[in-house]
Parts: C-alpha cells; sequence; structure tokens
C-alpha cells in the first residue's frame, strides 16, 4: 500500500511538472497575470519551458492602447543554469531577443502608449513595502557569469502625432547589440551597430551608428574601466536638416574607477574637421568627484 500511495506521488508530480510547463499553462494563467500587472495584454503564440536550463517564447506581443503594439519579438530565449542561480551564483548562457520592435507613441493630447504601463509602476511604487533588511558587512557580493546577450536586428522607433494628422518620427532600425562574458572581476565585450532615421514635415536624415567597447568590472560588480568607441556618419539630410549632409562623428571613451584618461568627440563634415571637444583628469566615479581638464 505504502509502494502504491508513493507511486502515485510520483505520477501527480510528474503530471504537475508537465503542466506547470506546458506552453499551454504559460500562455493561459502566467502571462494574462503579468499583463495584468503590466496594465497590458501580453500574448505569445507558443512558448518552449524547462525550469532548470531554459525558456523560449515565440512572437511576444505587449500591447496597451492604440493600433500598434508596444513591443513585439519573433524570439525571446534564455538560456540558465537554475542551481547555480539557487546557490547564488547568477549563471547565464545567453539572453536572446531576435527582430524585437518597440514602438513609443505619444498622441496629440500628451497621452502615449506607454502611460497604462507607468501607472501600474505608481501605483506598486504607492504600496507599503516592507523594509529590507541590511546586508551584513563583508557580505559576498553577487556572483554573475552572463556568457551572452544578443539583441537582433530590432527597432526602437517614437512617433509624436500632431492634431493637423502629421507626425514626427525618430527611429533606430536593423539594431545588433552583444554582450559576452559579463562576469565579476573580468572584461566583457560590447559591440553594437544601427540604422538611424529621423523624419518630420520640414526634413529627412539618415545616418549609421557603430561602435564597440570594452566593459571591466571588480570583484563586487562594480565598473573598473571602460575603453572604446562609436561613431556616427550621415548617409542622407534633406529639407531643414540639409546642413548635416556629409556630417559625422565619433565618441572615444577611456575611463577608469579614479581616471578619466579621455573623452573624445570629434565633429567633421566630409574630409574636413570641424572640431573636438576633449575632457579628461582624476575622477572618482564613486563620489561622482574630480578635477577635469
Amino acid at each position: 500500500a505504502i509502494a502504491w500511495v508513493f507511486g502515485l506521488l510520483i505520477v501527480l508530480l510528474v503530471a504537475v511538472y508537465f503542466v506547470a510547463t506546458s506552453g499551454a499553462f504559460f500562455k493561459g494563467v502566467i502571462l494574462p497575470r503579468v499583463g495584468k500587472a503590466m496594465n497590458a495584454e501580453v500574448t505569445v503564440s507558443d512558448a518552449s519551458i524547462s525550469p532548470f536550463k531554459q525558456v523560449v517564447l515565440y512572437n511576444l506581443k505587449v500591447q496597451t492602447t492604440g493600433a500598434e503594439p508596444l513591443v513585439t519579438a519573433a524570439e525571446v530565449r534564455l538560456r540558465y543554469s537554475l542551481m547555480d542561480i539557487i546557490g547564488g551564483n547568477i549563471h547565464v548562457d545567453e539572453v536572446g531577443l531576435s527582430s524585437a520592435t518597440v514602438t513609443l507613441v505619444e498622441n496629440a493630447d500628451g497621452s502615449s502608449n506607454l502611460d497604462p504601463i507607468l501607472k501600474s509602476q505608481k501605483e506598486k511604487a504607492g504600496e507599503k513595502k516592507p523594509e529590507q533588511p541590511a546586508k551584513p558587512p563583508g557580505a559576498k557580493p553577487p556572483q554573475i557569469d552572463l556568457k551572452k546577450f544578443a539583441l537582433t536586428d530590432a527597432t526602437i522607433r517614437r512617433v509624436k502625432n500632431y492634431a493637423n494628422g502629421s507626425r514626427d518620427v525618430a527611429e533606430l532600425s536593423h539594431v545588433n547589440v552583444t554582450l559576452d562574458d559579463l562576469k565579476n572581476g573580468q572584461t566583457s565585450k560590447l559591440a553594437l551597430n544601427a540604422d538611424v532615421r529621423v523624419e518630420n514635415t520640414n526634413g529627412v536624415l539618415q545616418a549609421k551608428l557603430g561602435g564597440s567597447f570594452a566593459l571591466a568590472l571588480t570583484a563586487d560588480l562594480k565598473p573598473a574601466s571602460i575603453k572604446g568607441s562609436t561613431r556616427l556618419d550621415v548617409t542622407r539630410a534633406e529639407g531643414a536638416l540639409a546642413d548635416f549632409a556629409a556630417f559625422g562623428s565619433e565618441l572615444e571613451v577611456e575611463v577608469t574607477l579614479t581616471d578619466i584618461k579621455g573623452v573624445v568627440l570629434h565633429f567633421q563634415k566630409g574630409d574636413t574637421r570641424l572640431g573636438e571637444l576633449r575632457v579628461s583628469g582624476p575622477f572618482d566615479m564613486e563620489k561622482l568627484e574630480g578635477r577635469l581638464s
């Protein structure tokens, strides 16, 4: 009889596991609760969930007000080690978003499709929260090991609508961002590139953006150093923005925890150098104090 009871419990646990990790349960129970907490409708076409190691969501959509979704993504991937996380080590092999689109719309009356989510955050902030116990002196900092973050072919768009039917659009498209080997006491690599478009009734501007940086963290997750550069080149400029034709700028950065070795912003038009801004000197990143020239 005891063996039969244990056998029944095992069968029930296995059944609960498969139900709780099924795409139908995730779509029908989990996402509606998430959406309610955000004042939004959150849906996916399918989900593949392995609680101990992986979550993959397909065709994610976050809809608030208006016809355009606030967020869409063809695929969201998260690969991790749950046992390591339970043990205090945030071990994540991959965070990936493919073909994601974020559309922020501001209407002529000042309202936006972000308002419902901001309202939900204000309501939560107004709730009385229990005080968090202070960390004891000498407590071990979180251990982070993120192998790869990848944002692939994303679009970030801001639209401002006017009462007369016209609108302004500012957009980053074909956005690709990668971050490799983010870890305590290590140096990670950040790379990014995107197309830029600004369009209104008075003019159009298009540009290319690209850059890469080396980011070093201390053992207690403080920024130890940042070194790299990013460049913006205008490829098209018309109307009121025509003066920006062939304009280019480059930002070079080399910063440590105690010293700004150099932050340099160059400006040029075609092959003609227009000017530059240079900043350097001792600077305490924690206190935000220094002596710069």
